[in-house]
């Protein structure tokens, strides 16, 4: 059984957002599992923005009309493969543009606006 508790530092404590949902939390554990809880602290990403994902879908697009030898999904499944695979475990696992927060995204898109630019000389229109 997993929960995710949101929670702020003040003052160097830790204060949780909804303090009754975290008191109903902790007696779903209470006398269980000799009351020995895991509890890891990791900061609230910013999910990729929707701007962000229609950018990315336009710039597949523009790759694939570019260069006619595949097709936006195709360079989806190619560039994740190229810069998001994780080669820290064995097979190496692929991860999912969905995983991204709002800077890793953009780093992506960067990555892949360099590689337009030095194997294609492909430069994408400006979106504003």
């Amino acid at each position: 059984m997993n929960f995710v508790l949101r929670a702020k530092i003040v003052e160097g404590k830790l204060r949780f957002l909804d303090p009754e949902r975290y008191i109903k939390c902790l007696k779903t554990f209470q006398g269980k599992y000799a009351n020995q809880l895991e509890v890891v602290l990791r900061k609230i990403r910013k999910p990729r923005s929707g701007k962000q994902n229609s950018r990315y879908w336009a710039m597949l697009t523009f790759l694939a009309e570019e260069t006619q030898d595949r097709t936006k999904d195709e360079w989806h499944d190619d560039l994740r493969a190229e810069f998001l695979k994780d080669n820290s475990v064995y097979p190496p696992k692929i991860m999912s543009t969905t995983s991204l927060d709002t800077k890793a995204f953009n780093e992506y898109m960067d990555s892949i606006e360099r590689l337009a630019n030095q194997y294609y000389q492909i430069t994408f229109p400006v979106v504003e």
